[in-house]
């Protein structure tokens, strides 16, 4: 009789004496069909892998949403496990998905499984998200230190694949510094709206040269500032009593702030637009017309 590891098959159960029937009861967990683990057993989303790389003889690696997630990467959600092969195969388990890949991905490890890289996986993606969510991606695995924006442009140039033509221009705008998914859709919002591009985390300097504040994004020739916030203020107050006198400092010294919430930024993203083109035009800036190119990614 075997035992049973942290996860393991319906198989290997049986082999631990494990009758059928017993898998449904309280003593353990289904991770997916044909995929379990011990009741009391805290499952992570490597433990989740390890298995399916067990289960699914083709795959050879984690892919798309799967990998990003290991990277440190913001994506949508997904019920399923994504896997990655170099043979064309089909899965019958429930909860596991696997790609087809006609050429050998860039491969990486990951706490000993095997994922596409920072690069691959968001090329990966560039066809089942929008565009919105796939800078999300980009920002985020820039945040999380995998990759560089110029590596994420070079690489993306460099290929040929389904949906490379969103995964270059989502690449073009990936930056480096932002520190939320909400702070990456701000952005884009704002360049859509045909606004000049604004500095990401632009660090406010006092006398001596010292970093006293971050601004989320910052015209430093207008003085503005736009900021998304997004905090739990009765979770934080001193942080936020520390942020608002710090913000009373800059606009004594002459800074405008916009702020936005996440009320603001999705259901009213129009208005957003007419704060920032107002701020900009009464700080002497010529704001072209913003047209309507920002309604591809926000609702109207």
């Amino acid at each position: 009789m075997t035992k049973l590891g942290r996860t393991f098959t319906s198989a290997e159960a049986r082999a631990a004496g494990v009758q059928p029937y017993e898998l449904s009861g309280p003593r353990f967990q289904r991770l997916f069909r044909g995929g379990y683990a011990r009741a009391q057993t805290t499952v992570s989303h490597r433990d989740r892998l390890e298995l399916a790389l067990r289960m699914v003889a083709p795959a050879g690696f984690a892919s798309h949403q799967s990998a990003a997630l290991c990277l440190g990467g913001i994506v949508p959600e997904s019920s399923d496990v994504h896997l990655g092969t170099l043979r064309r195969r089909r899965v019958t388990s429930g909860g596991l998905r696997l790609h087809y890949f006609a050429r050998p991905p860039e491969v990486m490890w990951f706490q000993g499984i095997p994922i596409t890289t920072a690069a691959q996986t968001f090329l990966n993606l560039a066809r089942p998200l929008e565009l919105i969510d796939l800078l999300v991606l980009g920002d985020s695995l820039v945040h999380s230190g995998r990759v560089t924006p110029e590596e994420l442009r070079r690489f993306c140039n460099e290929r040929s694949a389904d949906g490379v033509g969103r995964a270059r221009e989502a690449a073009a705008l990936v930056r480096a510094g932002v520190e939320s998914p909400n702070e990456s859709r701000l952005r884009l919002l704002v360049i859509s709206a045909n606004l000049p591009e604004p500095v990401v985390n632009f660090p406010i300097v006092d006398g001596s040269g010292r970093v006293v504040r971050r601004i989320d994004l910052g015209y430093a020739k207008y003085k503005i500032a736009i900021e998304y916030d997004g905090r739990h203020h009765m979770d934080r107050q001193d942080q936020w009593r520390a942020d608002l006198a710090r913000r009373e400092e800059l606009e004594g010294a002459g800074w405008r702030f916009v702020i936005v919430t996440a009320a603001d930024l999705f259901r009213d993203p129009a208005g957003v637009i007419h704060r920032i083109a107002m701020a900009l035009r009464q700080a002497g800036c010529r704001v072209p017309s913003t047209g309507l190119e920002w309604q591809r990614h926000f609702a109207a």
